[in-house]
């Protein structure tokens, strides 16, 4: 009975974070939100898997997919794999609408370090990476901003693009070593070692 219970629920807000939306010739600031999504609600897999499909020149939206598909058959509320978005959806997140969802991302939370996330994939809804008039702006840093209120380190392996490292290093993520494609972000960088850096 209690596994029919978590499986009815849907994607868990988390909380709203402002991003730039296209108001004539500018940007002003609009209320998103966070969210997790729940691998054993049929909406969130549904919304996931219109993504993967109809997201052009996507990289990572089909792998996200398929990670919740996989997860949604372990039927373990407790995994430690995570999935997240940000939608400008503001409520009814039980029934998740796909085409409210600017990105997505995907990690682990290593056993008994449920403040530490590794970043498996990060991807935008490509119409606001390469459209000419972009809707929305910064959902990426968003995302990572969000991100860094729920964990202490994030760790993650970069594509080797410099447009994509540059996005890393601008939100404040360390690439080491140098010509790694490795970053971290980590909340207080005076609590850590150099060497307990990429524990993944």
């Amino acid at each position: 009975m209690k596994l029919e219970n978590k499986i009815s629920f849907g994607a868990k807000f988390i909380n709203n974070i402002n991003v730039g939306k296209l108001n004539k010739n500018s940007y002003i600031q609009d209320h998103v939100s966070f969210i997790e999504i729940n691998p054993f609600n049929p909406n969130d897999i549904k919304a996931l898997e219109n993504i993967a499909k109809y997201w052009e020149h996507d990289k990572f939206a089909g792998n996200i997919y398929i990670k919740a598909k996989e997860l949604s058959r372990r039927f373990n509320p407790e995994d430690a794999s995570k999935i997240y978005a940000l939608t400008c959806q503001m409520s009814n997140f039980e029934k998740l609408i796909d085409t409210k969802i600017l990105g997505v991302t995907d990690g682990f939370v290593p056993f008994r370090n449920k403040k530490y996330i590794n970043l498996d994939h990060l991807q935008v809804n490509p119409d606001f990476i390469y459209g000419f008039k972009k809707e929305y702006k910064g959902n990426g840093t968003s995302i990572l901003n969000c991100l860094k209120n729920i964990y202490n380190r994030i760790s993650l392996i970069s594509l080797p693009s410099f447009s994509v490292k540059n996005f890393y290093i601008k939100n404040e993520f360390v690439e080491f070593p140098l010509n790694s494609n490795k970053f971290e972000w980590v909340k207080n960088v005076l609590d850590e070692r150099p060497n307990s850096y990429f524990w993944f």
